[in-house]
């Protein structure tokens, strides 16, 4: 009785050990431990934080340049890269395949906070028939919408959908899908609002427009060329250059030009090239031929 007594002590001891080894483990490979771990400390006074761009009016596109640029100038290279980076540590992938199986994005992803400088993170929730998070409205699909050709339909869905995800705790909407459908294996063809690129593009910014209105931002998806489901992540999307601008881009520039907040590139190739490293979609169109100013995030989990 006594031995078996012992050979449980030194058991729940190992156990013991083990959580707290696996806790540490957890801890000190989160990738955003520099900027956002337990130990991570409010700068000094010195130093420029998020805290003291003005706040209860709108700035404009040189205050946010401004700010901007003094956030940047009090972080490190680390800092810097961690930025771009989402917050999501290795539990909480975990949970998100296992525990929570089923129930994605029931809270916002986020990424980018900064203990440091006290930079908020974006909070994503994704799209497009309402907001993913729980207690939202589910709405009738984006194609059933885009059915109506009815730009103040789509403004007045917009205008809650921007409240819903602001009463829930985000501030980016993944909901303003408009690839174009072509493919008859696309098994996302309800989320898009049509095979018209004029059409895709007046109604995304109606909708657009009206989110950003609550400032929450909006993102533009999936760009571009996304149009199967099964092999999207392998697929090289062959196109000629005037049949991309003419066919397959349109309706991006149009969300571009109304200055949607960001986009996300697809998990495709387009001649050649995964979308989430095309210099020809990224830098040349989108940043220099369309001067675009907002950022570009990845698809998911297979996104770069």
């Amino acid at each position: 009785m006594r031995i078996l007594k012992k050979a449980l002590k030194v058991i729940g001891a190992l156990l013991l050990f083990l959580v707290v080894l696996v806790a540490f483990l957890l801890w000190w490979t989160h990738p955003k431990r520099p900027v956002d771990g337990l130990f991570v400390r409010e700068a000094g006074p010195g130093v420029f934080k998020f805290r003291d761009i003005p706040q209860g009016r709108v700035l404009s596109a040189d205050d946010v340049e401004g700010y901007a640029r003094k956030l940047l100038s009090g972080m490190t290279v680390q800092q810097k890269v961690l930025q771009m980076s989402g917050d999501t540590a290795l539990w909480d992938l975990i949970k998100l395949v296992t525990i929570e199986k089923g129930k994605y994005n029931d809270y916002p992803i986020t990424a980018g906070r900064d203990a440091r400088l006290l930079i908020p993170p974006i909070a994503f929730s994704d799209g497009p028939r309402g907001v993913a998070m729980n207690h939202s409205t589910a709405f009738p699909v984006a194609m059933a919408r885009g059915a109506s050709w009815d730009r103040e339909l789509q403004r007045r869905f917009g205008d809650v959908v921007a409240k819903e995800i602001r009463a829930q705790g985000g501030n980016l909407w993944g909901g303003v899908c408009v690839n174009l459908l072509r493919h008859p294996s696309w098994g996302r063809a309800q989320e898009t609002l049509g095979e018209d690129p004029y059409l895709l593009g007046e109604l995304s910014v109606a909708s657009m427009e009206a989110v950003q209105a609550h400032n929450v931002m909006a993102c533009a998806k999936h760009y571009a060329l996304n149009s199967i489901e099964e092999t999207r992540t392998k697929v090289d999307a062959r196109v000629d250059e005037r049949t991309l601008r003419e066919v397959y881009l349109p309706h991006f520039r149009r969300l571009a030009e109304a200055d949607v907040a960001s986009f996300m590139s697809a998990y495709n190739k387009v001649n050649g090239d995964y979308c989430g490293e095309s210099r020809h979609l990224l830098r040349e169109i989108l940043k220099e031929e369309w001067a675009y100013r907002g950022f570009v995030m990845s698809d998911f989990f297979a996104g770069v």
